[in-house]
């Protein structure tokens, strides 16, 4: 079966060892030192290291040290095998300290708006974690996911209740997605340097470490880059995220023109929002 037929058949499939041991080092150093330092940027969420939490986005904007990443040949070439070699970065890439979310799909927010353009046969809008350590069952570090569960046109996570209902359960949302249980739900075993790419409707959540707090050495680090099969859903979904209040840093958003240069180099297409 190849990289797309999986993406179709089970909504993930893990491309391994993106990055090599030593590029995994090289990109956990880079990253310490980011977050190491406050920042006021629009979009950020920032919290101590102690906290955790932390997100950082528009990286390959922001931070040059982190473009090879962008253009390395193995992160090309899975994306390439599972979306096509013409695959489209969407201007939405970050990068997560110490975040452990509960169960959630990535489309949620759009359907309670009213869209339903993720459903469309041609819909192959991925996000693309790298991973920075290894996934287990003591530390976290990784992803869990419920095989198939794109193909459901039911999501349970859209609330469709009257105002009362949604407060309160906005207000146990954080317990109930994290303690949820679902059928066949799957930790995904995958070693520092290995990118898995996921459907947008896929239900996920972080693997929960068991045993805090989390030594440095398992300090959970990831890239979070959403990309798109070359088709309108690129287009259609930039202009969603786009509108979004949250999505601060996409209001003017400009790739800078030496990053526009370089990916020309390497034929990556990039969704300019």
């Amino acid at each position: 079966m190849t990289n797309n037929e999986m993406l179709k058949a089970q909504g993930y499939v893990v491309i391994p060892q993106v990055l090599s041991h030593e590029e995994v080092r090289k990109a956990r150093n880079i990253l310490t030192e980011i977050f190491s330092k406050k920042s006021n940027y629009e979009g950020d969420l920032y919290r101590s290291s102690e906290e955790g939490g932390s997100v950082y986005v528009d990286i390959f904007s922001r931070y040059k040290e982190l473009r090879w990443i962008l253009f390395n040949p193995k992160f090309i070439e899975g994306l390439s095998s599972t979306l096509g070699r013409d695959f489209v970065v969407l201007p939405d890439a970050a990068m997560r300290d110490s975040q452990y979310g509960g169960w959630h799909k990535d489309t949620t927010s759009q359907e309670r708006h009213g869209h339903t353009f993720h459903y469309e046969p041609d819909f192959q809008v991925v996000t693309t974690a790298i991973y920075l350590q290894d996934n287990s069952d003591e530390y976290g570090g990784g992803l869990e996911v419920v095989p198939y569960s794109h193909i459901d046109k039911n999501d349970p996570f859209v609330t469709k209740s009257n105002l009362i209902d949604r407060i309160k359960k906005k207000l146990m949302n954080g317990r109930q997605h994290r303690e949820a249980k679902f059928k066949n739900q799957f930790s995904v075993p995958t070693k520092a340097g290995d990118m898995v790419i996921f459907n947008l409707r896929l239900t996920h959540r972080a693997t929960h470490p068991t045993i805090k707090p989390v030594p440095a050495e398992h300090r959970k680090f990831a890239l979070f880059i959403i990309c798109s099969a070359n088709n309108k859903h690129a287009r259609t979904f930039t202009d969603y995220i786009k509108g979004r209040p949250d999505y601060l840093h996409l209001k003017n958003h400009k790739y800078p023109p030496e990053l526009l240069d370089e990916s020309k180099k390497y034929q990556i297409n990039l969704m300019q929002a």
